[in-house]
This record gives structure tokens, C-alpha cells and sequence, in this order.
């Protein structure tokens, strides 16, 4: 299991659902989770459905593989940082004081309510110097002495000096050159992510928003230039290898933020817009359905062309929704499977 989630902050929650992390719960073992957005995974659904999977390990067959739980992204700095310099302490003691000194740029961003993503703020107006010489040497050595050691705990220390320096990139690439080129530095490092953990499992499932899991192509996004990891995934490995799920919803309630950094509270959806794919299925009748694409020709030539479609992520701005949440998309060309509640 795949997760929209910081490398080294999910790789608690892969202890938790294996027997190995002595937290009384998955509510404890989600604590690990401090800096924005922290509510996506921390909350009581998903703490539900950590127990759910360590039940499941603990109940299975000797023969059968556990199952994992990762974070594809470039969140969780600090705790990336902690678990790259506790690797060394072990293997390179030498090497831990010279990482420290790699990663300083992140050390006035390592508490809440400061975030990681003000580094690249403060490079650009010249407050703090880049680290982008240093964090990418860290990490050409840590595949060096990491690499080849088979350990658990070194794929995890390799991996967060990975999230690093994707973050240091992301983080100054977001302030320098603006939020497009950073949304497809992140694709494209989620999508490697995905590539790294399919040679170790051989089948994953990805739990992201659907602006990543859509194909981006079948949407407004590809006229913006942007990319998905559901595009990408599509691109790069054979089209029966992958399989695109999509969520959507007419109403209730959604807990997001109104801006990056922002706390979150509970907001009311509003109604979709008349003409939307929101309303259209929501004035279909039924409470909930999943509308299957895949090997569906006739339902595809029915449901393929473009319609307002609504999108909520980490934000939520019901006052400005048409411009901030709404765009066109073809749900048929965008995933193979549509879920609507």
C-alpha cells in the first residue's frame, strides 16, 4: 500500500501493521505525523484501517508476504533527516556529523509551525543559501554505503536522503520558477517512487488525491502543462499493468485547509454546478455506484467528452470553487474505474 504520504513519517506505519513498532495503536503510531497536511492521514478512519491491516498480517498464512505500507513523497523532511542520520550513527559514525552538516539548511523549518517548504521561500528572496550541492552528494553516498546492504533499515535511510533531496528541489524549484514546474518535479518523483517499491513487490496500490491518480491528459491539467502519475504510469508500463480509481462525491462535509500551512477545519460542500459530472451522476438516483471503463466500450463512447469536474485536495475554497476547484475532465479517458458516493 502505496500512500500520498512522506517517505519517512509512513515508514512508522509499515512497523505498526508488521509487529515491529510497539505503539498501543495505530492513533499513537500516527502521531509521527506533525507537519501540515498531518489530518489526511491522521484521523480515526484511517487509524481504523491500519488495525484492519495488522490483523491481517498477524491472521495470514506463514507463506504469505506481508503486507507494506509506504509514503511515495517528498513530505516529512525532518523525519527523513532523523532517520538518515541514525543509519549512520550505526554504520558511518563519521558520516552522521558530516550529514548533519549536509541538511543544516532544514534545521530552522524542523518544528511545527514552520514548514519545510519555507526553505525554498527564504533561498529565493536570499535569506538562507541553498543546499542543493550538498543534499544531492549526501545522497550519491548513501547509495554508495546503503546500496548494497540488504538491512531494511538501509533501504529506509536511502530512501529519506532520496526524499531530501527531491524536497530541497521541490521546495526551491516552487519559489524560483513557479508552482507548474514544481507539480511535475513531484510527478515525476512520485512515480519513480512507485517504480523503486514495484521491483521490490511486484503489485502496489496507490491511495492518492485525484489530481495524481487521474491521467492527466483527459483533463484541463494537460493544457496547463501539467502531469499526473496516472499519466505517467500509463506511459511508462504496459496499459493492462495499470489500473486508474477515481473518487467523487455531490455532498457532505470535507476537512481541508484554505491555504498551504493553514489549519484545517470542517467545511460543507457545496452543490455541484448544473452540468457537472458531480451532479449529472449525483442525479442519477442511486446512492452510490462505481462506474467501470475498463473493457466498457459502449460506456466509454457514452461518457467520453469533457465536463466541469470537481477536485478538493489538501484545500478547500468553497467562496472561489469554480475557479479553484472546477475544471474540464472526461472521467472515461481518466481513469479506468469512476467511484461516486
Amino acid at each position: 500500500l502505496v500512500l500520498e504520504a512522506g517517505w519517512a513519517p509512513a515508514t512508522q506505519l509499515d512497523d505498526f501493521v508488521q509487529g515491529r513498532l510497539r505503539a498501543s495503536d495505530a492513533t499513537a503510531a500516527l502521531r509521527v505525523f506533525q507537519h501540515f497536511p498531518r489530518w489526511v492521514w491522521r484521523n480515526e478512519q484511517f487509524a481504523g484501517f491500519l488495525e484492519h491491516l495488522k490483523e491481517a498480517n498477524e491472521s495470514a498464512p506463514p507463506a504469505r508476504p506481508a503486507i507494506a505500507v509506504y509514503g511515495m513523497d517528498l513530505y516529512g523532511v525532518p523525519e527523513a533527516i532523523v532517520q538518515v542520520v541514525r543509519y549512520l550513527e550505526a554504520y558511518d559514525p563519521p558520516a552522521a556529523g558530516r550529514a548533519r552538516r549536509d541538511y543544516r539548511c532544514f534545521a530552522p523549518y524542523a518544528r511545527p509551525p514552520l514548514d519545510p517548504h519555507l526553505y525554498g521561500r527564504d533561498v529565493a528572496n536570499g535569506a538562507m543559501p541553498s543546499c542543493a550541492r550538498q543534499v544531492q552528494s549526501r545522497l550519491t553516498k548513501m547509495r554508495q554505503l546503503a546500496g548494497p546492504d540488504p538491512a531494511p533499515a538501509a533501504f529506509a535511510a536511502l530512501m529519506s536522503a532520496r526524499a531530501i533531496a527531491g524536497a530541497e528541489a521541490y521546495y526551491r524549484t516552487l519559489y524560483a520558477l513557479g508552482a507548474r514546474e514544481s507539480w511535475n518535479l513531484r510527478e515525476r518523483f512520485l512515480a519513480e517512487s512507485l517504480r523503486i517499491l514495484l521491483e521490490r513487490h511486484g503489485k502496489v496500490v496507490v491511495w492518492a488525491h485525484n489530481t495524481h491518480q487521474g491521467d492527466a491528459r483527459a483533463t484541463d491539467q494537460a493544457l496547463a502543462g501539467e502531469l499526473s502519475i496516472g499519466q505517467l504510469m500509463r506511459e511508462q508500463m504496459a496499459g493492462e499493468a495499470v489500473y486508474l480509481v477515481g473518487l467523487t462525491t455531490s455532498g457532505g462535509n470535507v476537512r481541508a485547509a484554505t491555504g498551504w500551512g493553514t489549519p484545517d477545519r470542517v467545511k460543507r460542500l457545496k452543490a455541484p454546478i448544473e452540468g457537472s459530472w458531480s451532479r449529472l451522476l449525483h442525479d442519477a438516483g442511486s446512492p452510490a455506484f462505481v462506474l467501470i471503463f475498463r473493457d466498457n466500450p459502449d460506456l466509454i463512447d457514452s461518457l467520453d467528452h469533457q465536463r466541469l469536474d470537481r477536485d478538493i485536495g489538501v484545500t478547500y475554497l468553497p467562496d472561489a470553487e469554480l475557479e479553484k476547484h472546477y475544471w474540464q475532465s472526461s472521467p472515461a479517458k481518466r481513469f479506468d474505474a469512476l467511484i461516486h458516493i
